[in-house]
């Protein structure tokens, strides 16, 4: 993932959008949208990298078979071990809000490189990146007092020798970027990507087709024509394999245009039914493609003389590249996952979250519901209340009668012959669920008139076969298999639930309408209330035990709209906020089947199906503290209080929230998002009466998130 401890389970590798495709010596790289960087040996096979940023990445460069730096904004990172750890390029003073932000780089030593901002400064390092010196602006630009032209792009093929794109404008350099001298123009055209496989041969390429070619080092440049039958219209990227061999990447995505001869042809290849914004070459004949929501394909002989190659994609995807919509996730336990979907589809894993397999039902409708006691034995109903079993794993399916029920919204197989349906009025109950041979329905309405005329949405099963199940005002409870049910005492005099999951017949948790979460340790006969959360909008909630569980939300601390959750492993005392993708997690999207194992679901528009699992309980990295220190915990009357966020190991530069709860007030409200200055966020906020204070962060690439315990200012008049 890079975020958090969440890994993807759909789409393999990854969903998200990769933009940026580099190879090195053994080695390559892609990075994209939401500080995405992946790893690869042979574009194959693919690994995560940690970045500690949730920008998108905007440029990125395999300096050696070590060395692999990335920017974006503000920011660029530099690894020397292939993305373990990652050090601080200092190309600008700041790394929030800098005067222009980075347009370009090249490093064409591992010690030397070139820094172009986008307002067309220029920097060189010849350390590594660890101080810069200022160089010759690019000309036309806003930094060289010429005009509005914006850089595009810089490649230098040694220490002193370079090129710099500029709107339609191509600029070498031959000392060091003292003097930049225009070399080509594309008249009408902005150029976007320059790339020089050897010293002597070059391409730049930019828009309407525009590709330029070089065989003398850069001195003089002559136009490639593209057919109309290849036409890509805006190219923005140029790699080749050697000068022969190039591929050509189009803003559309929709073709990648390709050369064997050096530009004396060029033909359209369509490698993938979703878009291609990147291609490279892994090798001198295998090429690798990255694209929209994270899809990756290979070709063995893109770099060879054939006139078609193949590509291939690398990784699954639920559907085979049709996109699935899923609504709801199902744990049987920590290896046995499903998902129901869309158009009668279902997704499975069995190995715990980390292959995905798509289940067709035969039916055409949205899957409401599916329960698999077991690998082999499931029931799935769907929004025409058709009920269905298998007893292979989903292979075939046999039609259920389930008669004249409700509306049913949730349904709990406890083995192939004990089935219950929730629906909008009552629950109904089958001991017999999977004999068809009798014909008609083997489906009773639970016999309880208060439970006849009660609205059931959900149900949560425990380890010990007790069951629970909700609607919108009531909570209730069976131990006997779903044969008889009573009620439960909820939290507040008339509770509204928003989720319920009980660890034990005694131990459980629940999220009520206004946010606010609960627990009991005796069944529901007295509830508490664990106040340090920080927010009122969590839409779901899961626990493994009683003491690891998680919370879902829109948003943290105004770090923007995403796949949040809010995770505790002290059984809700404090609450570290994890991140794991740009998609929001759908309500009855999480669920938690053991201590450390969890499961969530995200969907996005047009993304089809993001699935995230963690068996570690969503961490990742070192060890972290947060804590909030008051500088009075005493008042008596209103006034200021400086309190003092810490973080411990001390880390500058990193966002933490600020959260307050004032007097009888059960709403969270956020004091202050910053950054860090010394490992601390010191805020003056006005204490009007008795306020609880918490304080969170999500952790960066080196070190897990956390959450502090209530620390309160109290008001005594």
């Amino acid at each position: 993932m890079g975020h958090s401890g969440w890994k993807w389970g759909n789409p393999q590798p990854q969903g998200n959008t990769l933009n940026h495709l580099e190879f090195g010596p053994g080695v390559g790289y892609a990075a994209g949208e939401f500080g995405t960087l992946l790893r690869t040996e042979n574009g194959l096979g693919w690994t995560g990298i940690p970045t500690g940023t949730r920008a998108n990445i905007t440029d990125l460069r395999a300096v050696d078979a070590d060395t692999v730096i990335f920017g974006s904004g503000c920011v660029m990172r530099r690894s020397d071990d292939r993305g373990d750890n990652f050090r601080r390029v200092p190309f600008v003073a700041r790394e929030q809000n800098c005067p222009s932000p980075l347009a370009s780089f090249h490093f064409p030593t591992d010690q030397t490189g070139y820094v172009v901002l986008a307002d067309g400064s220029v920097s060189k390092t010849t350390d590594g990146g660890q101080s810069f010196g200022g160089k010759r602006e690019i000309p036309g630009t806003q930094a060289a007092g010429g005009g509005g032209a914006v850089p595009s792009d810089v490649f230098f093929v040694n220490d002193s020798t370079g090129f710099a794109l500029a709107a339609g404008t191509l600029f070498r350099t031959t000392d060091n970027a003292d003097n930049w001298v225009p070399k080509a123009t594309a008249p009408g055209a902005a150029l976007n990507s320059v790339f020089f496989p050897d010293p002597t041969n070059g391409y730049a390429v930019g828009a309407n087709n525009t590709i330029l070619k070089s065989t003398d080092g850069g001195d003089t440049w002559n136009p490639v024509a593209v057919p109309p039958d290849a036409a890509g219209g805006n190219l923005t990227r140029v790699r080749c394999a050697n000068a022969n061999v190039c591929l050509f990447s189009t803003e559309s995505g929709d073709k990648v245009l390709r050369t064997t001869n050096g530009g004396t042809t060029v033909t359209a290849v369509d490698p993938s039914p979703r878009p291609i914004f990147a291609a490279a070459f892994a090798s001198p004949t295998t090429a690798v493609g990255v694209g929209q929501h994270g899809v990756t394909v290979f070709s063995p002989d893109a770099g060879t003389s054939t006139a078609t190659p193949a590509f291939g994609g690398v990784g699954d995807r639920l559907g085979a590249g049709e996109d699935i919509d899923l609504t709801r996730l199902r744990a049987t336990d920590a290896q046995l996952v499903h998902a129901a979907g869309t158009r009668g589809r279902i997704g499975r894993s069995t190995d715990g979250g980390r292959t995905w397999s798509t289940v067709q039902v035969p039916t055409a409708q949205l899957i409401t519901d599916v329960s698999f006691p077991d690998a082999n034995t499931g029931f799935a109903i769907d929004t025409s209340n058709a009920l269905r079993f298998t007893g292979n794993g989903g292979a075939q399916w046999t039609p259920i009668d389930t008669g004249d029920t409700p509306g049913v919204n949730a349904i709990y197989a406890n083995d192939r012959n004990t089935a219950i349906l929730f629906t909008d009025r009552g629950i109904y109950r089958s001991t017999a669920a999977a004999d068809t041979s009798g014909g008609g329905t083997t489906f009773e309405a639970i016999d309880n008139s208060k439970v006849r005329r009660s609205q059931f949405a959900e149900y949560d099963r425990t380890d010990g076969q007790v069951l629970f199940a909700w609607g919108p005002t009531q909570l209730w409870t069976s131990g006997d298999r779903g044969a008889t049910w009573r009620t439960v005492t909820g939290p507040v005099k008339r509770p509204r639930y928003r989720a319920v999951d009980f660890v034990s017949a005694r131990q459980g948790f629940a999220l009520t309408t206004d946010g606010r979460v609960w627990t009991t340790r005796n069944g529901g006969r007295k509830w508490t209330e664990l106040a340090g959360t920080g927010t009122n909008r969590a839409t779901d909630l899961a626990f493994g035990d009683a003491r690891n569980g998680y919370l879902t939300i829109p948003d943290w601390a105004g770090a923007g709209a995403g796949g949040w959750v809010l995770a505790t492993s002290d059984a809700g005392k404090s609450w570290r906020p994890q991140l794991l993708g740009p998609s929001s997690i759908v309500t009855g999207g999480l669920k938690a089947p053991s201590a450390t194992s969890a499961f969530a679901l995200g969907s996005g528009a047009g993304r089809g199906a993001d699935l995230f699992r963690t068996d570690t309980g969503g961490n990742l990295g070192d060890v972290s503290a947060i804590t909030v220190k008051p500088s009075v915990r005493r008042l008596r009357r209103a006034g200021r209080v400086r309190l003092t966020v810490q973080l411990n190991p001390s880390v500058s530069g990193v966002r933490v929230g600020l959260f307050a709860r004032s007097g009888r007030s059960t709403r969270w409200t956020l004091v202050q998002s910053g950054l860090t200055t010394a490992g601390k966020l010191v805020v003056d906020a006005r204490v009007r009466a008795t306020t609880r204070f918490i304080a969170q962060w999500p952790g960066d690439a080196d070190r897990n998130g956390d959450g502090s315990p209530i620390t309160t200012v109290t008001l005594r008049r």
